[in-house]
């Protein structure tokens, strides 16, 4: 009989325990390793899922930009239509229309650009067409010399 053998009365339980044991430290290994495999494909799609997020967030940006730069040609077509053309000597006069046109163009340049912008050379020449389309030449001679 060696040393390494058990003895003879030796309970058959020694053996069994570290069989136990062996499958139980097996058993954790694996379920550690199933668990980091979770927290790899987490982490992944994760990962996409915030490149996806960031670009809707600059989409919406953009979005924004183009909205309040459309609403800026708005409301820059808004003060000639309420503060030149509610006037009661230009609400009947014929060229009142085409004066309307010519300010709604300015909104409709905006809505059909990508970025939402009209046209400044557009937008600074208004205030002259007006002052021509409404008989007040006289307006044209306050303006400097690039229509700004």
């Amino acid at each position: 009989m060696s040393n390494d053998d058990p003895p003879p009365n030796a309970p058959a339980t020694a053996t069994t325990k570290s069989g136990v044991l062996v499958w139980f430290s097996n058993f954790n290994n694996l379920v550690t390793s199933f668990g980091a495999i979770v927290a790899s494909i987490a982490a992944i799609y994760s990962t996409l899922n915030k490149s996806k997020i960031e670009r809707i967030e600059s989409q919406v940006k953009q979005l924004d930009l183009r909205t309040k730069t459309e609403q800026s040609s708005r409301d820059y077509a808004d003060i000639f239509i309420k503060q030149v053309l509610s006037e009661d000597k230009i609400k009947t006069s014929e060229k009142r229309v085409q004066a309307l046109l010519s300010i709604l163009n300015i909104v409709a340049q905006a809505s059909g650009n990508e970025e939402g912008r009209s046209n400044a050379k557009t937008r600074a020449m208004t205030p002259v067409v007006l002052a021509l389309l409404l008989g007040e030449p006289g307006g044209v001679t306050q303006m400097d010399e690039s229509y700004e």
